[in-house]
């Protein structure tokens, strides 16, 4: 074959890289037992026959250097060349693993090379590539060079000079923080490379941790390029399929030449190290061949190694770029030449800024609001009519660009609220958002308030005589603390804001008009000021408000400031609360200002206020008395009309339970493992009928409301399936052990469970509270048959326990 490939004026080069892909896949063959593997090695290795002994010994010296795993490869090859299964790593490495970089591991290399490019980038693996060949390059001070670097033209390296310190000369003008994988694992390499020329060797093998794939090198000569060492090499790798034939593979590869050293590597290194001797071998001659050639020269490549220093400034640019954003990587046109930050480039000041770390809020200014003279309403109290969304921007530093609340966010908040959601739920964003609004509007009482759902006409409510009484005080937010755990801090945003808004309210009588409410973590800030207080029904007060949100990594006082010169506040207060908190509250002040925006005319006396913070970025909403949602509207909240998992239309219901819909078989393949309890406990659990007494020790303690009642307390569930919470009475007074309190989710109930009246099931009761320490309730399904009577199941437990 060679034979024609020459008759045929097939370069050397060519003919080389031919028989070493052929050499690569003989040795990748598997081999099937010891007499197919003796034959493969002799027809692959005929000529080796000189190196070894009758026992199948190497000759030649092999250095094991210390730290090195292969010291631990048997040296008895001749007696079994076979291998089994377990000399596959059990991890499922792959010896023939082409060495090439993956994606994040190029992304890390370009950027330990300080090429400005993010974790997140969207660039393609084929500009990857080309970048990361790039700024090696540049990084050798060899990317301007167009022609070919012939090394037999070059000076020899002065032999007194060393190459090591010639490469620290380099290393050592770079700053610390700009070290690099790259960079450690050149100089790694040239510093045994040094080690084996002074023990009087010229070739070094790099072992991977696995032991399955080895890189060797072998220096061929040391040229002076420009005052810097070019060090010639030939290489080659070398993928072995089990661990005991890689040590006899590379000894046959460097033959009977001076012994090598062998060294443990990286996976990450070898790559580097492959990808940095692939490039330079292009920069070669094409018919290069070495004057200092061996017999099994055309087992390896030829390729060169030189330091590598700092990529210069002026391609930094462009490496990676190439008329592409830094950002989304879209092609760049004459336009985008304004969005340059650093030493990158975007398509458009959106990825600027976020490539940045700079995000831009959005307010609702309006098609007209490029001029800041034109009011958000006319003189006749007309909203303006050119007025439409737009972007307006605070470009003060980072912010988190969720600027809504997530999926995830409202689902626990819903939880926290007393409605069944699980956090496993498929309903879709809209739906849940849905459900939060009425939750929020049950939470005010807004149908009980206001008659007309869609708007709030303020001119037809009367302003609050705070010389009567405090409308702080009527809106009734107290403090409120979870008497559970709750399985997520979001579960307690609700709970938080109300508590919130009451300590801001509380400095509001004091003289206080505006709370600041921060985020430290996410750098977001929540301004909200009073602007006028109206009276519902006489005793409820509906407070109008203007609030913004200001972004970025602005300095409190500074913004303390900013508020202090917008009409001057009577009083700022400053209050912490999270970035979620933050959400919901914006959520619902927009929800209610939504109905404020749907009146055709606004009231003068609510137009100017308005009208100046409008200028300043302002939104304005209205807050009514925030409580519990009533048991009546968290029965009704936790109503689902369509598949229990994803909300749809249900077609069918569990077959066993005939309780629970599903939209489909898909829905309730992957609901099974939560309904399954359910299912059981309705199917085939063994039910106790209770009985819950009406007379608690402490009215107080145990009914929902103050005043003692004897009345069964209204039946919400009809027939229906539900789940009760069974917990100790939380006094120290004697007998307080034989009695429990039992609640349900909506609150409609809280009575006792005494063992007087359920005997051996209120000691099972004890038992399963027992053993659990940490919980201070069960959960368990009941069915109401009675007026104080109900059915319990104690088997079955919640697959995810409620957070009331």
């Amino acid at each position: 074959m060679v034979i024609e490939l020459q008759a045929a004026g097939t370069p050397e080069r060519t003919i080389r890289q031919i028989l070493e892909e052929f050499h690569t896949r003989a040795l990748s063959e598997p081999r099937m037992d010891d007499s197919s593997s003796e034959n493969s090695d002799e027809s692959v290795w005929d000529d080796d026959e000189d190196d070894l002994d009758t026992n199948g010994q190497v000759h030649n010296q092999v250095e094991i250097s210390p730290g090195s795993r292969l010291d631990n490869f048997s040296d008895d090859y001749s007696s079994d060349n076979s291998y089994s299964d377990s000399d596959y790593s059990d991890d499922g490495y792959d010896a023939n693993e082409a060495l090439e970089l993956t994606r994040q591991e190029m992304i890390q290399a370009l950027r330990d090379l300080q090429v400005r490019i993010g974790p997140e980038t969207k660039l393609q693996t084929s500009q990857l590539e080309s970048g990361l060949r790039d700024a090696l390059r540049s990084a050798q001070l060899i990317g301007d060079i167009k022609t070919d670097i012939d090394p037999d033209t070059l000076p020899l390296w002065k032999r007194e000079e060393s190459i090591v310190e010639a490469f620290n000369l380099i290393q050592r003008s770079i700053p610390p923080v700009e070290a690099s994988d790259a960079r450690s694992a050149t100089a790694h390499l040239v510093t045994c490379l040094e080690h084996a020329m002074n023990e009087g060797m010229r070739c070094v093998t790099f072992v991977d941790e696995k032991e399955f794939r080895a890189l060797c090198i072998r220096i061929i000569s040391i040229r002076n390029f420009d005052g810097k060492p070019l060090v010639v090499v030939a290489y080659s790798t070398i993928d072995g399929t089990c661990r005991k034939n890689l040590k006899l593979r590379v000894a046959r590869l460097f033959g009977t030449e001076t012994s090598h050293i062998e060294r443990v590597s990286t996976r990450l290194e070898q790559g580097l190290l492959t990808a940095l001797l692939g490039d330079n071998q292009l920069k070669l001659p094409y018919d290069y061949e070495p004057q200092d050639e061996f017999h099994r020269m055309y087992k390896f490549m030829f390729s060169f190694i030189l330091p590598l220093a700092c990529v210069s400034q002026d391609d930094l640019r462009w490496i990676c770029q190439r008329n592409r954003c830094t950002r989304c990587a879209k092609s760049l046109n004459p336009e985008c030449s304004p969005y340059v930050f650093s030493d990158a480039q975007y398509c458009s000041r959106l990825c600027e800024n976020k490539a940045a770390q700079v995000w831009l809020s959005v307010t609702k200014k309006e098609k007209a609001g490029q001029d800041p003279n034109n009011l958000m309403f006319l003189p006749n109290g007309h909203i303006n009519p050119s007025y439409e969304l737009e972007e307006s921007y605070f470009e003060n530093g980072y912010v988190d660009p969720d600027e809504e609340l997530q999926r995830s966010d409202i689902i626990y908040i819903l939880r926290g609220m007393r409605l069944d959601i699980p956090p496993w739920t498929k309903l879709s964003t809209s739906k849940l958002e849905a459900r939060l609004r009425l939750a929020l509007d049950a939470s005010q009482r807004y149908s009980g308030l206001l008659h007309d759902a869609a708007r709030v006409e303020l001119d037809q409510f009367p302003r609050w005589d705070e010389k009567v009484s405090s409308p702080y005080e009527a809106l009734g937010l107290s403090e409120r603390i979870f008497s559970t755990t709750p399985q997520d801090k979001r579960e307690e945003a609700m709970a938080s804001v109300c508590s919130l808004l009451s300590r801001f309210f509380k400095c509001a009588q004091k003289g206080a008009d505006t709370a600041i409410f921060t985020s430290a973590k996410d750098f977001r800030v929540f301004v909200m000021k009073i602007l006028h207080v109206y009276a519902l029904q006489e005793a409820t007060p509906l407070i109008l408000t203007g609030y913004k949100v200001v972004h970025g990594l602005a300095h409190r006082e500074d913004i303390l400031e900013e508020v202090r010169l917008e009409n001057g506040p009577k009083g700022i207060i400053s209050i912490p609360m999270t970035s979620v908190e933050q959400r919901l509250l914006e959520f619902y002040l927009e929800q209610n200002q939504d109905r404020l925006l749907a009146n055709k005319t606004i009231p003068e006396s609510v137009m100017l206020p308005v009208n100046r913070l409008s200028r300043d970025g302002y939104e304005f909403g209205f807050i009514l008395p925030l409580r519990d949602i009533s048991p009546k509207d968290v029965v009704a909240l936790n109503e689902f009309g369509g598949c229990k998992l994803c909300g749809v239309e249900a077609k069918s219901r569990c077959a066993s339970c005939k309780v629970v819909g599903y939209c489909g078989k898909v829905c309730q393949v992957t609901d099974w493992k939560k309904h399954k309890p359910f299912c059981l406990a309705v199917t085939s659990g063994t039910w106790h009928q209770i009985k819950l007494a009406p007379s608690p020790a402490s009215p107080r303690l145990y009914t929902s409301s103050p005043e003692y009642s004897q009345r069964p307390p209204e039946n919400l569930y009809s027939d229906k399936y539900h789940l009760i919470k069974l917990e100790h009475v939380p006094n120290k007074s004697k007998g307080s052990k034989q009695i429990m309190v039992a609640s349900d989710a909506a609150k409609s109930f809280t009575l006792r469970f005494s063992k007087t009246d359920n005997g051996a099931v209120f000691e099972n009761v004890m038992k399963a509270l027992n053993a659990d320490i940490d919980r201070k309730a069960i959960y368990r399904w009941v069915k109401r048959v009675g007026d104080w009577e109900w059915k319990i199941c104690l088997e079955c437990v919640p697959e995810t326990l409620p957070s009331w």
